[in-house]
């Protein structure tokens, strides 16, 4: 009896699970799919942009990052492309994405887009100088997949947590790079 009832739970979240994707599909995208994740944090010193920049030393800092290089040009300018290899976990494990670089105000702002990857995003980094000293370092990401409305209960506290490891590492590297 008991397999039963767990059998029919099973395939009435399939039933509903399958009607919701025809749903998206028939009427277009589903506003819950876009995931966004923001965070700031306030790092000492003023040579933060310069230590963000160096895009090959980003798995240094972020501890889920595991290699960053270059595919088209070498510096931060708009329509500069690079590729990224993340560790994000469930349930995507490793993310690999061709980042462009969409906008760059030097040396304040940054945004880019996933060109090649699942799911696609659009990251926006900003630095702002404080007054007395330091940096206000703040990150944007908005995440579209037909998956995310779905998965973001799932994964957005561990997607945040990811996001403050890495500004709390980009703090710690800046401070030893004095």
């Amino acid at each position: 009896m008991r397999t039963f009832r767990l059998l029919l739970g099973l395939l009435s979240s399939i039933a509903i699970l399958a009607m919701l994707w025809y749903a998206f599909e028939v009427f277009g995208a589903d506003p819950l799919s876009d995931r966004e994740e923001y965070r700031q944090y306030v790092v000492q010193g003023d040579k933060v942009w310069e230590e963000w920049c160096k895009l090959e030393k980003w798995q240094e800092w972020s501890p889920y990052h595991m290699n960053t290089v270059w595919r088209a040009g070498t510096d931060w300018k708009a329509g500069g492309k690079f590729e990224e290899m993340m560790r994000v976990g469930w349930p995507y494990e490793t993310l690999k994405g061709l980042e462009r670089i969409d906008l760059v105000f030097v040396p304040d702002r940054v945004a880019y887009v996933r060109e090649r990857g699942t799911p696609v995003s659009y990251r926006f980094w900003r630095f702002e100088y404080v007054p007395g000293g330091g940096t206000r370092v703040a990150s944007v990401e908005v995440l579209h997949s037909s998956e995310i409305g779905f998965l973001r209960p799932l994964i957005e506290g561990r997607w945040q947590r990811n996001l403050e490891a890495s500004l709390r590492g980009l703090a710690q590297f800046v401070e030893r790079a004095k």
